[in-house]
Order: structure tokens, then C-alpha cells, then sequence
């Protein structure tokens, strides 16, 4: 009588390798729908953006400013408005109220209006618009009411 194993070695790994592709598949399929999208949120470029003034890193705040804010407004009054704007620079809470998308002129812009206090308890409505471009959203305009 002949002994046939039931599963051959080479079936196995073949199986195994597949078993593998899978799993790093699968893996992938989750850092692309739940990490990604996490850096593409215009509140998380607002935060960021807060943090690093708040960190007196202005300069390169500053660089996540789109083009055309960068073309409209100095570094030098981005500083201006950085630093005399307790809200911005120093603020004590950050509430989003909310966020609208919309497409003007062939852009992908981001309303993200909010309200902040400063640790002075003076409260300012921040409206920031963001523009979506190749690397993230930036700022794209501000416009703030006490």
C-alpha cells in the first residue's frame, strides 16, 4: 500500500504565503481608510496651525498658509496677527462649530468656523477658510470677531 500525504509541503507554503498576502492586504486596506483620512481633516490643520503658534513656532505656522495667503499677507502681519490676537496665541479653549466644504473657482475650500477664548476670558468667533492642495489643507483666509 502507498502512503499519499493528504496535504503536500509545497501546497502548504503556497497556502501559507497566500494566508500572509492577505493579512499585509488587509492591513494596508486599514492604515488607507482610518489613518489617512485623519490627516486630511481642515480642523486638524487648524489645530496644528494653533499649536505651533502657541509654541512661538510663527514662521512655520506660517508655512501652512496657502500660496495666495502668502501673497496677501506679509509673514510679518501674520505675525502681527499671531501675536496680538490673545485667541489665537494664547487661547484658553477651542470649540468648532462647524465645518462646511465647498468648491469655488476649481478649489476645494473648507469653512471651519469656530470659537475661542483667550486665557483672559475674552471670546472671539475665528472663521478660518482652508484650502485643499496637493499636501493638506492650508489657510486660506481668517476673519475674526470679538
Amino acid at each position: 500500500m502507498e502512503y499519499v500525504e493528504p496535504f503536500p509541503q509545497k501546497n502548504n507554503r503556497r497556502l501559507f504565503s497566500w494566508i500572509i498576502f492577505g493579512v499585509i492586504l488587509l492591513g494596508l486596506a486599514i492604515v488607507v481608510a482610518f489613518v489617512v483620512p485623519a490627516f486630511n481633516n481642515p480642523k486638524d490643520a487648524v489645530t496644528a496651525q494653533l499649536d505651533l503658534i502657541k509654541q512661538g513656532q510663527i514662521e512655520k505656522a506660517y508655512t501652512q498658509t496657502s500660496a495666495e495667503y502668502q501673497s496677501a499677507s506679509s509673514l510679518d502681519v501674520f505675525k502681527q496677527v499671531a501675536e496680538t490676537v490673545p485667541a489665537i496665541s494664547d487661547n484658553k479653549s477651542l470649540e468648532f462649530v462647524s465645518t462646511n466644504n465647498v468648491k469655488q473657482d476649481g478649489m476645494t475650500l473648507a469653512v471651519v468656523k469656530t470659537k475661542m477664548t483667550s486665557n483672559s476670558d475674552v471670546a472671539y468667533d475665528v472663521e478660518y477658510v482652508m484650502k485643499k492642495d496637493s499636501s493638506g489643507w492650508k489657510l486660506w483666509s481668517l476673519n475674526i470677531t470679538i
